[in-house]
């Protein structure tokens, strides 16, 4: 552990050691103990579907949340779970827990780690760093190994995306103009940061609500290979030089070059 020495103000005047505003003299030393600190040391999934049920492992000493009937206002209990600075509640809507335990040693006894779980309510598909307030030892850290880094260069422990439920219509000219509808949950505007991608080209956004997208397919009238199922040509060699014979170490005894009909 090490010492800090702080001064401490407040409403933006410094506590000094004079008239009514003595507070530890004015000067105080805080006390930082790593192995008081909670932390998280592993999440189970690194991409969830956004609503999905996390598990997260680490130390935090006790599997109580709220205080109750057999725990005091002053124990050990943990106040809230945080994904960025939205809740992840940690039971359902009747008020059954997910699931949290600590884990036992070999006499049974209960260690200081354990497994989280939680429901994230978060509005959409993002980056997240989670923690959790223990009421005694206050929030979490996230330990190094968790972390990594998006595309806009900010660390998180794990990302949620959107789950596709419907698209229509399955079929549209290449000449472009068709108006597809994507019905899916949690969509989370503005427009921006919307994009759809559809035979490797922009969608035009039209409209959006939480649960659905409409967008403007792009003119295709150059391409000549298209994805999707609209035909399939298939090639197969049984015989070759050697360099067909090595692409059979790679899986590859079949080639297929998906067409437009």
């Amino acid at each position: 552990s090490s010492g800090i020495n702080a001064e401490y103000g407040v409403d933006g005047t410094w506590m000094d050691s004079t008239g009514t505003n003595i507070y530890c003299g004015g000067a105080c030393t805080f006390w930082f103990h790593k192995d008081n600190t909670p932390y998280i040391s592993s999440i189970t999934a690194r991409h969830v579907a956004v609503g999905s049920v996390l598990t997260m492992k680490g130390r935090m000493w006790t599997d109580n949340f709220e205080p109750s009937m057999d725990v005091s206002s002053d124990g050990d209990y943990i106040k809230r779970v945080y994904l960025n600075a939205f809740t992840c509640d940690t039971s359902d809507d009747s008020g059954n827990s997910y699931g949290t335990d600590l884990v036992k040693d070999d006499n049974g006894v209960d260690t200081s780690t354990g497994n989280l779980m939680c429901k994230s309510e978060s509005p959409g598909a993002t980056s997240y760093r989670p923690s959790f307030l223990h009421s005694k030892w206050g929030r979490s850290e996230v330990r190094s190994n968790v972390n990594r880094v998006d595309s806009k260069m900010q660390k998180y422990a794990f990302q949620t995306y959107n789950v596709l439920k419907s698209v229509s219509p399955t079929s549209g000219s290449t000449n472009g103009g068709t108006k597809i509808t994507i019905t899916s949950d949690h969509v989370v505007g503005p427009a921006s940061n919307i994009q759809v991608d559809v035979g490797g080209a922009d969608c035009k956004i039209e409209s959006f609500t939480s649960e659905k997208i409409v967008c403007s397919t792009p003119a295709n009238e150059d391409k000549t290979v298209y994805p999707g199922n609209r035909g399939v040509t298939v090639e197969y060699w049984s015989k070759g030089d050697k360099s067909t014979t090595d692409a059979r170490k790679l899986n590859m005894n079949l080639i297929r070059a998906f067409k437009q009909n």
